[in-house]
């Protein structure tokens, strides 16, 4: 027979641990435990409990017990629950949020939902990005003022400051205001259709919205009148023409430049050509050469100088 082999295995007794008083945890119990080590695992240190140790001397029941009893409490009168925000539990603060989105926002004229500090949720935006409410912003649509039989569209700057107004007749009033317009290079566009993201008002207003159509002329040389009556449908020629004087004009009239032997030349585009029309002693009289021919080319398109009123 084999010999058994007696393994004399060490005996493992309760092993007291002197109480640690100055652990704060362990003085908010109504109880205090010695700290004890069985078979070298920790258990709560709550009299009565043999549950496994989990955190701070205490298994997770006591752990949260305690923790829930130095957390603040809710400010209603009456609630005992934890505090989630503003010094309301979870309940309360729920309750509160409901009944701040039934109150407006403090902003005259304004009827959405208060989002937060009186405001609603774009004035809120406002208020902390520029420190101040602003009248307009960039969704707003322009202002509409009807004077008679035309209406000003009031055009604004990437800061909401007018800065110029487009005229049209009283009757595209609904169909313009459908649109935002901004002003670009002296024009009204939009960015909400048409073609490459633009828009103009001019083509808007008769119609043309597509780049195959014919140009559109102002006839005042005034690019933001867009009534009906100051719009020509023209050719590349007439509508250059009907251009403005560059502001590198010395001579103070259209199609008058001074030559380098101290006269004056008079000139005229035609079909994307230049037409010389001579040298002349005076600026006067280079001019009228100029109106003379302008007429013959373009009859009553032509932008003269004395239509101008330069002579």
């Amino acid at each position: 027979m084999l010999n058994m082999l007696q393994i004399n295995e060490p005996v493992r007794d309760w092993t007291p641990v002197p109480a640690l008083t100055n652990n704060p945890y362990l003085e908010d119990m109504s109880v205090m435990a010695k700290l004890t080590i069985r078979n070298n695992r920790t258990i709560c240190q709550s009299e009565n409990c043999n549950r496994q140790f989990h955190a701070k001397g205490f298994c997770k029941y006591h752990y949260d017990l305690n923790r829930k009893m130095q957390l603040p409490q809710c400010s209603e009168s009456g609630c005992t629950n934890i505090v989630l925000g503003v010094g309301l539990c979870s309940a309360h603060y729920q309750k509160m949020n409901y009944n701040r989105s039934l109150v407006l926002c403090s902003i005259d004229g304004c009827n959405e939902k208060m989002y937060e500090k009186g405001f609603c949720k774009k004035h809120y935006k406002q208020q902390y990005r520029h420190g101040a409410i602003a009248n307009r912003t960039i969704f707003d649509k322009n202002e509409i003022i009807k004077k008679g039989d035309i209406a000003e569209i009031y055009l604004y700057d990437k800061n909401q400051k007018h800065i110029a107004s487009a005229i049209v007749d009283a009757d595209d009033i609904d169909r313009c205001s459908c649109k935002k317009w901004h002003l670009t290079n002296g024009y009204a566009v939009t960015s909400q259709g048409g073609n490459n993201g633009k828009f103009f008002l001019h083509r808007f207003v008769l119609n043309e919205n597509t780049i195959e159509g014919p140009l559109i002329d102002h006839i005042d040389q005034n690019t933001l009148n867009n009534r009906k009556s100051n719009l020509r449908s023209c050719n590349a020629s007439v509508n250059v023409q009907n251009s403005k004087m560059f502001v590198t004009n010395s001579t103070g009239y259209r199609g008058v430049s001074l030559h380098h032997t101290g006269k004056f030349s008079s000139r005229i585009k035609h079909n994307y050509t230049n037409i010389f029309l001579g040298l002349f002693e005076t600026s006067f009289e280079a001019a009228i050469a100029y109106d003379k021919k302008a007429i013959e080319l373009f009859g009553t398109n032509a932008t003269t100088n004395k239509k101008l009123g330069v002579l």
